[in-house]
Protein backbone atom coordinates (compact mmCIF):
# COMPACT_ATOMS: atom_id res chain seq x y z
CA UNK A 1 0.00 0.00 0.00
CA UNK A 2 1.52 3.31 -0.95
CA UNK A 3 -0.60 6.23 1.40
CA UNK A 4 0.02 9.69 -0.69
CA UNK A 5 -0.16 13.03 1.36
CA UNK A 6 -0.38 16.13 1.32
CA UNK A 7 2.15 17.85 4.41
CA UNK A 8 -0.51 20.44 5.06
CA UNK A 9 -3.30 18.06 4.65
CA UNK A 10 -5.49 17.86 7.64
CA UNK A 11 -7.23 15.17 6.71
CA UNK A 12 -3.63 13.26 5.89
CA UNK A 13 -2.32 14.50 9.21
CA UNK A 14 -5.21 12.60 10.71
CA UNK A 15 -5.23 9.19 8.80
CA UNK A 16 -1.64 9.01 8.93
CA UNK A 17 -0.51 7.29 12.32
CA UNK A 18 -3.87 5.41 11.81
CA UNK A 19 -1.89 3.74 8.60
CA UNK A 20 1.06 3.56 10.39
CA UNK A 21 -1.05 1.46 13.29
CA UNK A 22 -1.98 -0.70 10.29
CA UNK A 23 1.13 -1.04 8.62
CA UNK A 24 2.50 -2.61 11.78
CA UNK A 25 -0.40 -5.06 12.55
CA UNK A 26 0.16 -6.02 8.85
CA UNK A 27 3.68 -7.29 8.39
CA UNK A 28 2.63 -9.16 5.25
CA UNK A 29 2.31 -6.17 3.23
CA UNK A 30 4.47 -3.80 2.06
CA UNK A 31 3.46 0.09 3.40
CA UNK A 32 4.88 3.32 1.95
CA UNK A 33 4.20 6.88 3.12
CA UNK A 34 4.55 9.48 0.02
CA UNK A 35 4.29 13.21 0.60
CA UNK A 36 2.84 14.34 -3.10
CA UNK A 37 3.30 17.95 -3.57
CA UNK A 38 4.46 18.37 -7.05
CA UNK A 39 3.93 14.80 -8.15
CA UNK A 40 1.34 16.23 -10.65
CA UNK A 41 2.60 13.45 -13.32
CA UNK A 42 2.29 10.16 -10.67
CA UNK A 43 -0.68 11.32 -9.68
CA UNK A 44 -2.28 12.02 -13.21
CA UNK A 45 -1.01 8.24 -14.44
CA UNK A 46 -2.60 6.75 -10.96
CA UNK A 47 -5.70 8.60 -11.61
CA UNK A 48 -5.15 10.60 -8.01
CA UNK A 49 -7.01 13.55 -7.86
CA UNK A 50 -6.87 14.94 -4.02
CA UNK A 51 -5.04 13.54 -0.64
CA UNK A 52 -5.07 11.48 1.19
CA UNK A 53 -5.14 8.67 -1.13
CA UNK A 54 -4.16 4.95 -1.18
CA UNK A 55 -2.65 3.05 -3.61
CA UNK A 56 -2.79 -1.00 -3.60
CA UNK A 57 -1.12 -2.62 -5.65
CA UNK A 58 -1.08 -6.86 -5.66
CA UNK A 59 1.52 -9.24 -6.62
CA UNK A 60 -0.02 -9.17 -10.13
CA UNK A 61 0.83 -5.83 -10.72
CA UNK A 62 -3.35 -5.20 -10.62
CA UNK A 63 -4.08 -1.84 -8.70
CA UNK A 64 -6.74 0.06 -6.85
CA UNK A 65 -6.56 3.58 -5.73
CA UNK A 66 -9.08 4.86 -2.42
CA UNK A 67 -9.31 8.26 -2.01
CA UNK A 68 -10.17 9.68 1.34
CA UNK A 69 -9.73 8.68 4.65
CA UNK A 70 -12.97 6.59 5.37
CA UNK A 71 -11.45 3.65 6.47
CA UNK A 72 -14.43 1.17 5.12
CA UNK A 73 -13.02 2.03 1.70
CA UNK A 74 -10.14 1.53 2.82
CA UNK A 75 -10.18 -1.95 4.37
CA UNK A 76 -12.14 -3.31 2.24
CA UNK A 77 -9.56 -2.20 -0.75
CA UNK A 78 -6.96 -3.94 2.09
CA UNK A 79 -8.63 -7.32 2.49
CA UNK A 80 -9.06 -7.62 -1.16
CA UNK A 81 -5.40 -6.86 -1.14
CA UNK A 82 -4.65 -9.72 1.92
CA UNK A 83 -6.40 -12.09 -0.68
CA UNK A 84 -4.22 -12.06 -2.88
CA UNK A 85 -0.63 -10.90 -1.45
CA UNK A 86 -1.10 -14.02 1.34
Amino acid sequence: MIFLHARHCQPCEQLRPQVEQVASNTPEVDFYALAAEGQRHLCKQLGIVGFPAQVFIDRNGNRSVVMGSDWRHINKALDKLLEVHV
